[in-house]
């Protein structure tokens, strides 16, 4: 009796499983990009934990009369293997659960789209062998529940790629597609680290370790995948300060050695700093940006009807934390272009000098700390922020 309820049970949830997308119910961004969004949200999250406390990732050359070494943090090289802080190690698993989802999916599609076969045939049995050299598809048996795992359809797409000019037109991978060859290894690397996570979960990578995944493995191959796609926008959003994101990030590169040059790693750092808060806050940005562009008049409606009562009470915000003497100075987000970013939390130093330590929009939520440096000394353009009060 219980075992019948149980398949009843299964039964039950296998008949409420309904398509999302149909002729009918077409959603924007997909489900797959949907993914890639949360991936991204995540990942630029990881700095956010840091950017309250002032503690992000960084390098410096400690000096005693016998040695030069590099420290991490103030510490010695074991900090390298330790993360902190409950919000870090989440936004990290997220990130690569939400980024290595998105790739699965797409390589789904990619498979689906040249022959089911691809996505759901197993080849278990010699004479499954046999029909695919007949061409005999029809008689090699398909699992439609279960598609085969994520190493098996990232080698089986890298072969047609790698044997294009020499497969059937009907198995052919579009062209479009072929730049996922060069990226073998990103894919390899972001699916074990997911494994770990989703299998273990007693692991994290070392911060400077996890940083150096993504910008010269993941990002490159998302940059990509937004030169090539269509409908991403909601993921590649346009900044006041005219700087992409995505594009910037995969143009950075990080040396596995970081003690080596460690003034080097330490603008690379802040550098992502900076363009990981951006993003962030570009994400969060609730104004209409125009990434299509538009009728110059459609947009001046909506930047009248929409975007300015938004941009106003964000600006009122801004000034009642001046009036009340909570804040400096009121400066334009480069993120969301709206003059409402606060400069506060002033500081007194040893030799009596004050000094600006914070920036935070009210609308777009950017917000960083003077330990990562002025974001002009970064490509991003904007006002100075933390200014030293005479």
């Amino acid at each position: 009796m219980a075992k019948n309820n149980h398949n009843k049970k299964k039964d039950y949830f296998k008949e409420n499983l309904h398509n999302i997308i149909t002729d009918k119910n077409f959603i924007s961004p997909d489900a797959k990009f949907t993914m890639l969004r949360l991936g991204l949200k995540n990942y630029f999250g990881t700095f956010k934990p840091f950017n309250k406390t002032g503690r992000f990732c960084y390098f410096e050359e400690k000096v005693d009369k016998n040695s030069v070494s590099g420290t991490f943090e103030g510490q010695d090289k074991d900090s390298l293997t330790i993360a902190i802080d409950h919000d870090f190690i989440t936004t990290a698993y997220s990130s690569i659960i939400f980024i290595h989802l998105f790739f699965e999916h797409y390589l789904n599609h990619i498979l689906y789209k040249i022959n089911p076969i691809l996505l759901y045939g197993k080849l278990n049995k010699e004479i499954d062998l046999v029909n695919a050299i007949a061409n005999k598809w029809d008689k090699i048996p398909q699992n439609s529940d279960k598609t085969i795992d994520f190493g098996h359809k990232l080698t089986r797409l890298l072969s047609l790629i790698e044997n294009d000019s020499i497969i059937s037109n009907e198995f052919k991978v579009h062209t479009k597609y072929h730049f996922i060859l060069n990226f073998k290894d990103a894919l390899e690397q972001l699916s074990y680290q997911r494994n770990e996570i989703i299998h273990l979960g007693d692991k994290i990578l070392a911060r400077y370790a996890y940083e150096l995944l993504m910008i010269n493995y993941v990002i490159p191959i998302i940059n990509k995948v937004f030169e090539i796609e269509e409908n991403t926008l909601a993921l590649n959003r346009k900044t006041h300060c005219n700087v992409n994101v995505i594009k910037e990030l995969s143009d950075i590169r990080l040396e596995e050695s970081p003690f080596d040059n460690p003034n080097l790693a330490n603008n690379r750092l802040k550098k992502i700093n900076h363009l990981k808060e951006l993003g962030r806050a570009s994400l969060e940005n609730p104004l209409q940006m125009f990434e299509a562009g538009g009728d110059i008049n459609c947009r001046n409606r909506i930047e009248e009807k929409i975007n300015k009562p938004l941009r106003d009470l964000a600006i009122c915000e801004a000034w009642l934390r001046i009036t009340s003497g909570k804040g400096h100075k009121i400066r334009t987000c480069p993120c969301c272009g709206t003059v409402s970013l606060l400069t506060f939390g002033i500081s007194r130093y040893s030799d009596n000098s004050l000094s600006v330590e914070m920036a935070k929009c009210f609308l777009c939520s950017y917000s960083i700390n003077k330990d990562i440096g002025e974001p002009n000394e970064f490509g991003i353009q904007c006002e100075q922020l933390f200014e030293e009060i005479k």
